[in-house]
């Protein structure tokens, strides 16, 4: 199940990499356009910070919890898996929000500052964005062993009281029962 909860994860975040780039293409297109700012005017104003917390981490961080309370994100779906609480039935919507925030929202907010900076011009990198950018990495290097090493609980799902399971009683093709229930999601247990 790792490798398929792998590829979800990146079906998932070639979504979000997909997302980013149109709210940045249109970020930096739209004030060209309509006042005749440079793109780099627009960087170094508020507009693009506001922008990306608005346009992307909001979004992304809500739109992927919406996705894992109902039928499942993309990724999930195509590799026949389900987010569920630790007891065994759908979480709630909290729960998702809380888990896609840490998934998503908070290395997106690390990669803002981050590309802040880096487009800002200043000669020097200030220590804290060093700090920030070794956290980000930290961050990822502790998802990715989460879900890779251990019982495959990620940092996000414990923090969340969520888990990744196996989406079992799949419909046949034109099969005419109901939906699954709640009851018929398989968490994975820890060995």
């Amino acid at each position: 199940m790792t490798k398929r909860r792998m590829v979800a994860g990146a079906v998932d975040l070639a979504v979000v990499a997909g997302w980013v780039a149109v709210v940045v293409a249109v970020a930096l297109a739209l004030p060209y356009v309509v006042a005749g700012l440079a793109p780099s005017a627009v960087v170094l104003s508020g507009v693009w910070e506001g922008a990306v917390v608005f346009a992307v981490i909001v979004p992304v961080s809500v739109g992927a919890a919406l996705a894992e309370w109902l039928p499942g994100t993309p990724g999930k779906r195509w590799q026949d898996l389900q987010v569920f609480s630790v007891d065994g039935g759908l979480p709630g919507f909290g729960p998702c929000l809380a888990r896609d925030a840490l998934k998503y929202g908070l290395p997106l907010a690390f990669a803002q500052t981050i590309g802040m900076v880096a487009l800002s011009g200043a000669d020097a990198v200030p220590v804290q964005v060093w700090i920030l950018g070794g956290l980000a990495v930290a961050l990822v290097v502790v998802y990715v062993d989460g879900v890779l090493m251990g019982n495959g609980v990620s940092l996000y799902d414990f923090v969340s009281g969520t888990r990744v399971g196996e989406r079992v009683g799949r419909r046949a093709a034109g099969d005419d029962a109901e939906e699954p229930s709640a009851d018929v999601y398989r968490p994975r247990r820890a060995a």
